[in-house]
């Protein structure tokens, strides 16, 4: 049994939204028209560009990104070429610029010409930054390119005072700084007029989850080193949490929005509204979920589909909400619990859904307190007309359960209770809810 739902399998630069190398189908949430729009937004436009796809914790930005970097060129038919780095797996190095100067080089098409742009790279590292990126990336020893082949040979400690002199010489960065970008403009092969007739995107994941200084220094570096014609990055990015950064960073009194619009040329944002993922596209990916974790014929999470249908604020759940809703499933698995028809199973999904969705919500149900008006808000329910004056529905049926157990006075009129209610639970009706939730669901907790 699994916990958590595995990362999935794609092959970054080959597998798409349509199409995957193992014949699998990796977009469950029909995303691949959203790709097509941004394929033929970075072949048309020529001047730097930083696209931020901007989605809440959970919202599929990483998937969406990874699958594009193959879609772009196998599906959409995009000329510019496409290169994943993953921000948070680097951001244990001081210097963003290591990572990125590294992550070009792995292209192997032209290696004449990445190999200038890694010597004209490690002219602008600081010295200990530059040592590391040598130690990664060329062997130890290659400082070739940027302090000539006359150093191989000192000590340790040699190299290193000349590498500060280097450094410390401002026309020297200078220097640095153009033949740099001299470099990396000949990677997207500029025609007669100096237009790149190859261009490059760096689409650059999990910026949000990085340390802030990190973060930061990496949108310095996109401005100041990468501002070339033909040279693009898409950055996955929650832009909320990245204003969270900069106010870390500079304070609480910056106005963050409008420091971000310094990088930043288009937004494009990912959700879970109708326009991006449709109802159906949300269960489809529901149902995949409960493939991996092995939980489609338990009961709550069969249940769940019911409020997946009928309820508003379920369907806008984010696809982390979906996730983390299968792993609380999937710990109930592990008690033994041997009451409970139908009708709790319908009262046991939905505190599961408003523990997910709703903490505060669920934290006053614990309590023991019944905020009728509050729970049928949120579910978008309308309190059932007695006597009925249509044939029951499911949903009826369980707004009706709802309404039984948050308000105790009131009875299911016209209803024999003991066909809804299983009576084997000792607790009185009106303390259900909150020994559900100390006694049974709270029993094992997931980190928030």
């Amino acid at each position: 049994m699994r916990l958590t739902l595995p990362d999935p399998k794609i092959d970054i630069g080959k597998d798409g939204f349509e199409t995957s190398a193992d014949g699998t189908k990796k977009c469950h949430l029909n995303r691949a028209e959203t790709g097509r729009h941004l394929s033929r937004l970075v072949d048309s436009i020529e001047d730097p560009m930083v696209i931020a796809l901007d989605g809440s914790w959970g919202s599929g930005k990483s998937h969406f990104l990874k699958l594009w970097t193959g879609a772009h060129v196998n599906e959409n038919g995009g000329k510019a070429k496409t290169i994943y780095f993953d921000a948070f797996e680097h951001d244990f190095l001081d210097d963003p610029l290591i990572t990125l100067i590294s992550k070009l080089s792995e292209k192997p098409e032209t290696p004449g010409k990445f190999k200038k742009l890694k010597a004209t790279g490690m002219k602008l590292l600081k010295p200990a930054a530059r040592t590391t990126l040598a130690a990664a990336t060329y062997g130890g020893t290659e400082l070739v390119g940027a302090l000539g082949d006359a150093i191989l040979n000192k000590a340790a400690n040699e190299l290193e005072t000349l590498s500060e002199a280097f450094w410390e010489k401002e026309a020297s960065r200078t220097a640095a700084m153009q033949e740099f970008k001299t470099a990396l403009r000949e990677l997207t092969e500029p025609d007669d007029d100096g237009k790149p007739t190859q261009k490059i995107v760096i689409i650059i994941d999990e910026l949000d989850r990085c340390r802030p200084d990190y973060a930061l220094n990496m949108l310095e570096i996109m401005k100041h080193f990468f501002a070339v014609d033909g040279i693009h990055f898409v950055l996955g990015v929650n832009l909320a949490a990245l204003q969270s950064s900069v106010q870390a960073r500079y304070g609480g009194g910056i106005n963050a929005a409008e420091y971000l619009q310094k990088f930043i040329s288009v937004t494009l944002t990912i959700g879970n509204s109708a326009k991006r993922i449709n109802q159906s596209a949300l269960y489809q990916y529901y149902l995949m979920v409960g493939r991996e974790l092995s939980l489609l014929e338990h009961r709550y999470y069969q249940t769940f589909k019911t409020y997946l249908n009928e309820s508003t604020p379920v369907q806008n759940y984010s696809l982390r909400e979906i996730e983390r809703y299968a792993s609380h499933v999937a710990l109930l698995q592990q008690l033994d619990i041997s009451w409970g028809g139908q009708s709790t199973d319908y009262i046991v999904a939905g505190l599961l859904i408003i523990k997910v969705k709703e903490p505060s919500l669920y934290h006053t149900l614990r309590k023991g307190q019944l905020p009728v008006s509050e729970v049928f808000a949120f579910f978008n329910m309308e309190r059932p007309d007695y006597p009925a004056t249509h044939a029951p529905t499911v949903w009826s049926e369980i707004t009706s359960i709802w309404q039984y157990y948050l308000e105790a006075s009131t009875g299911l009129r016209g209803r024999k209770l003991n066909e809804l209610i299983h009576e084997d639970f000792e607790a009185p009706r009106e303390k259900l809810l909150s020994t559900l939730i100390t006694d049974y669901l709270d029993i094992f907790e997931l980190p928030t």
